[in-house]
This record gives C-alpha cells, sequence and structure tokens, in this order.
C-alpha cells in the first residue's frame, strides 16, 4: 500500500469542506486505526436527496482504482427522471456491520431523513444493516438480479421466466399470487421433461417466497417507487463510470475522476434546466383538456410517458359497475378486447366526482407519480359524458417531484454550531444557492432582470453600511495547506493509513455472475469462430 494515502484522504475532504460547507464525510477506522470504509457527499448530493431522496438505488457491484474497494453508491432519480447521486463510499468488505456502518452515516448525512424505498440486490449483509440502521424504509429486490439468480441456479427454462416475471409485475392482490405460485410450481417442474425439482432449486424457491414482499407487485402497487423496478439505475452509474475511472487510478486520481463525473452528470441537468426554459414537450394530442394541464408543468421525460398512457387509452371500453361502489365512489370496468372480441386486461376506476378523486386498480400513480391509461380514459369518458367538473384535474395529481418547479423549495441544511468560519461558509452557501436560483428562474423576464440589476448594487451599499470592517471582496482566511492536498502538514492522529484488502478484486468494471461470464465466454468464442472463417 502506497505510504500517505490516509494523510491524502484526509487533505481531500479537508479541501472539499473548506470550499463547500455543506460537505459532509465520514472515515471508519479499525482498532489498529487504519482507515477501513469511507462514506462522503457534497452539498449538491444532500440537496438533490432533500428534494427526490423518495426512492433510491444501492448498489456496490463497481470495483475501482488500486485498492480494488467497492464503489457504493446511493443513486435516485431526478425531475427529469435522470439519475443523480446522493452519496459515495469504499469499502472495506461488504459485511453486515460495513453496511450497518455506511446506512448510519448516510442517515446522519441527510437530517435524519430516510428514504421511501430503496432497491438493491439479495444480498444478506445489506437486508440486515438495511434494518437496523434504515428500519422505515421499504426495502425491495431489484428484479433483474433475482432473474440472474435464477438462471444461476439451474432455472434457465423460458416457462420459469415468464411465469416469474407474472409474478413480478401483473398481479394486484395477495390471493392471486398465493394462486399463481402454485400453479408456477404445477407448470413448470415436470420430471418426465426433464424439469426436476431439486432440492437446491427447492431451497432457492423456498427463500424467494420469504421475501416475497419485497419484489411481487401484489405487495408493491401501494408504494412510491418513481416507477423504478430494479438496481439498474445504478448500472446506468457505472457505465458512465467506466468512462473515467480505471483500476490503476489511485486513490487521488480517483477522487479527482468521480468529481469530474459529478460534473458531467451535472451539466447535462444544468441543460436540460436550460432546455425547459426555452421549450416545451410537444403535445400530440391538442385537443385534450387534460394534457394541457400537465404540458407545461410536468418535465418533458414525464409527459412523455403520461401522453404514451393517454395514446394507449383510446383501446379501452368502459362501462359503470354498480356492484363495486362503495364509500360515495362510483365504481366503473374498463377492459380491451383480443381477436375474438372477448375482454382483457381489466381494471376497475373508483370516482368520487365531488372530490374529484379517482383510484385505478392498477396503481400507476401510487407506485410512478403520472396518472394511467384507465384513469386517463376515464376522464375523457365521463368529462364529455355529463361530468365536466371531472376535467378539471385536482392538484393532488401533479407530483410536485415530477415538475419544473421540482427545487422551489427552501432548502436548509442542519445547524454548524462549531466554528465561526463554518458559520460564515454555510451562510454563503446559503445565500448562493437562493441567488442562483432566484437567477435561473426570472433571467428570461427582461423587467424582472433589468429590476434585480438595478436592485443588487443598492443591496450591497446598505449591507457594506452594516459592516463597515468588511469590506466586499475580501479574500478567504483559508490557509494553504487547507486548499492543497499535496500541503506538508502533518498526518492525521485518526488513522495511521488505509487498511489493505486481504482478498483483492481488481477490475475496472462492476463484478460479473456467473450467468454474464459465461455469457461473454459464448461471445467471444463466437466472434473467434467467425474471424476463423474469415482467414
Amino acid at each position: 500500500m502506497k505510504f500517505g494515502e490516509a494523510t491524502m484522504i484526509y487533505h481531500h475532504f479537508k479541501s472539499e469542506a473548506s470550499m463547500d460547507p455543506a460537505f459532509f464525510y465520514e472515515i471508519q477506522v479499525d482498532i489498529n486505526e487504519e482507515i477501513a470504509s469511507i462514506f462522503w457527499a457534497d452539498g449538491r448530493m444532500r440537496m438533490d436527496y432533500f428534494y427526490f431522496g423518495d426512492t433510491i438505488s444501492f448498489d456496490t457491484t463497481y470495483r475501482t482504482n488500486k485498492n480494488a474497494r467497492p464503489l457504493a453508491l446511493f443513486v435516485g432519480f431526478n425531475n427529469y427522471r435522470e439519475s443523480c447521486v446522493f452519496g459515495a463510499a469504499l469499502l472495506y468488505d461488504e459485511t453486515s456491520a460495513t453496511f450497518d456502518w455506511l446506512f448510519k452515516q448516510f442517515l446522519i448525512c441527510m437530517n435524519g431523513k430516510e428514504p421511501g424505498a430503496v432497491f438493491t440486490d439479495q444480498a444478506a449483509a445489506i437486508a440486515a444493516g438495511l434494518r437496523t440502521a434504515l428500519p422505515r424504509t421499504y426495502h425491495r429486490l431489484c428484479t433483474f438480479y433475482i432473474t440472474m439468480n435464477a438462471k444461476s441456479n439451474g432455472l434457465w427454462w423460458s416457462p420459469f421466466l415468464e411465469e416469474l416475471s407474472f409474478l413480478m409485475y401483473d398481479l394486484e392482490t395477495e390471493d392471486e399470487f398465493d394462486y399463481y405460485w402454485k400453479k408456477m410450481l404445477e407448470n413448470c417442474f415436470n420430471e418426465e421433461e426433464g424439469k426436476k425439482l431439486t432440492s437446491k432449486i427447492e431451497t432457492w424457491l423456498q427463500n424467494l417466497h420469504k421475501v416475497r414482499s419485497k419484489w411481487s407487485s401484489a405487495w408493491l402497487k401501494d408504494h412510491f417507487a418513481c416507477g423504478m423496478r430494479s438496481s439498474q439505475l445504478s448500472e446506468r452509474c457505472n457505465n458512465h463510470l467506466r468512462k473515467y475511472l480505471q483500476s490503476k487510478l489511485t486513490l487521488w486520481e480517483f477522487f479527482i475522476q468521480f468529481n469530474n463525473l459529478l460534473e458531467a452528470k451535472r451539466h447535462k441537468e444544468l441543460r436540460s434546466d436550460y432546455d425547459a426554459l426555452n421549450t416545451i414537450p410537444y403535445l400530440v394530442f391538442t385537443n385534450s383538456e387534460v394534457l394541457q394541464q400537465f404540458v407545461t408543468k410536468y418535465t418533458q421525460n414525464i409527459f412523455g410517458n403520461m401522453q404514451d398512457e393517454y395514446s394507449k387509452s383510446f383501446k379501452y371500453h368502459i362501462r359503470p359497475n354498480n356492484s363495486k361502489d362503495i364509500d360515495g365512489m362510483f365504481a366503473y370496468e374498463l377492459h380491451k378486447l383480443d381477436q375474438q372480441g372477448n375482454p382483457i386486461d381489466k381494471r376497475i376506476v373508483m370516482v368520487d366526482f365531488v372530490e374529484r378523486k379517482l383510484i385505478c386498480s392498477c396503481k400507476m400513480f401510487e407506485k410512478c407519480g403520472w396518472l394511467c391509461r384507465h384513469v386517463l380514459r376515464a376522464i375523457d369518458h365521463l368529462g364529455y359524458g355529463g361530468h365536466p367538473e371531472i376535467l378539471k384535474i385536482h392538484t393532488r395529481y401533479i407530483l410536485k417531484r415530477w415538475t419544473y418547479d421540482a427545487k422551489s423549495g427552501d432548502f436548509t441544511l442542519p445547524a454548524i454550531q462549531d466554528t465561526t468560519e463554518r458559520v460564515y461558509c454555510s451562510r454563503v452557501k446559503q445565500l448562493t444557492g437562493s441567488m442562483n436560483l432566484l437567477a435561473t428562474r426570472t433571467c428570461m423576464d427582461d423587467d424582472i432582470y433589468k429590476m434585480l440589476e438595478e436592485g443588487m448594487p443598492i443591496l450591497k451599499i446598505r449591507a457594506e453600511s452594516m459592516m463597515p470592517a468588511m469590506k466586499f471582496g475580501q479574500p478567504s482566511t483559508s490557509t494553504e495547506a487547507e486548499l492543497n492536498p499535496t500541503s506538508s502538514e502533518s498526518e492525521p492522529h485518526w488513522a495511521k493509513a488505509l487498511k489493505v484488502r486481504t482478498d483483492p478484486f481488481k477490475s475496472r468494471t462492476r463484478r460479473k455472475n456467473r450467468i454474464e461470464i459465461i455469457r461473454e465466454r459464448r461471445r467471444q468464442t463466437k466472434l473467434q469462430e467467425r474471424a476463423a472463417e474469415g482467414k
């Protein structure tokens, strides 16, 4: 292990904190005073979590830098449904104790605000850490990894995978799950066809059944998750990481490249903000009163999802279903017709005309935050059929986190109690954020811009008159040692070195499971065969 990495980490984080008073980091040191794991989040990550931390994906499959430590990422969706990073960590190992420490630090960093849901793989250590550190967070399992684990346990055949997919995505009640789970066992395991239910497969299925509430739609329909169904959101970040990070990087080079990655992602979001100020989503159905209420509020990607749902709503037939009327709400049954004219894909939409409340049995709004095709069909049918009040969408169905104004609320950091300098930095951060937001939202209006431009010198004069000892433009009091990580300041006392992993797994990509390794070998074999044929 290269000497001095502990000091480098200390200086790097100290430098980040001096430039960003909202920067948070925590170091896990073992009994030998060696650095085991590191967690950090800058002010932008914490702000993004404040606005968009309702659902996160947690992933540790990426290995990077010479120390081969797992890079753990907390990732979510912003209002454009683009990925944003809420926090990062370099872990020594992947034990339940390490995850417990990490999740607790994440909670402290985010001022005690737990996410509504977190997506992970099936690692038992992660589940144990979540139970102790984030007990109120709904733990959901990545459906992609469940499918891959099924294949790695010998469940390759298509009928089973189709049944598993049906159990994951298409059920609405727990009774339905119990029924179709039994049908799956009956239909997919036939010794005469060579599909034997071995003890290994049976054990895996039993364990999967125990955690069914974490992956089946029968339990998840009422839980908001931004439309996320797997932790593959983290894999998107891993794809970006491959452009910036390599296994040969030193720890210092890793931090530089990781910051470059963040800047690239934030520049993309800034571009989306700019486009939003100058364009509006294309409205295909110009006569739709419903879509007109969303086109100027929802960001382009989210409105695109709604418009897609609206285009599919025309296939549905609708009729009253008085047998299901409850609590002053009227029930309407919707269905499509197959080629033989038989009703399929039946849904029930409950409508309260007084409160303008609509609830669909598919629960898309509850899960994703935008209205489904069934509700949109019901609104059009009822609105133009004698209930025009239903055409005016209630504000409860315009989810703020998907709107252009998603960041309009006040974001405040926890109070800083330690030094005068840090209080000063915190105030700078707060004012800078407020002024940047004001400038972004008003710069397109000439009159407002002129008013602000004329008013700023007046504010400056008034502020200077109240603070005669402080002149604007005064240089920072931060020392060179605080800002320069190569400073000769002595090594900190809290750590001697970076702890060496006893079983390093060095790779510039995420770890691949057995299925992916086999696929890659087959691909390479085919390429070699084609090359040989070409000769």
